[in-house]
């Protein structure tokens, strides 16, 4: 299992329709594009967790392309 290729994540949309799966270049453009409204996979002590995580991938990446904006894309 990768999560660069693999859609292994499940995400809910704001507009609460059936949960999706995506990959973790996917989930990071779709909450930038602000299209994420839930995990509904995380248990409730996994939330803390898992915004941690995905604070760090986004600082990590940023920092990569600090002269660029925050791709809103999943192949950027």
């Amino acid at each position: 299992m990768d999560l660069l290729h693999d859609a292994l994540l499940s995400v809910t949309p704001p507009s609460g329709r059936p949960a999706g799966r995506m990959t973790l270049p996917g989930l990071l453009a779709a909450l930038v594009r602000e299209e994420v409204g839930d995990f509904p996979a995380l248990r409730p002590h996994q939330r803390h967790v898992w915004h941690a995580f995905l604070v760090q991938i986004g600082a990590l990446g940023t920092l990569d392309r600090a002269a660029e904006d925050l791709p809103v894309e999943e192949d950027a």
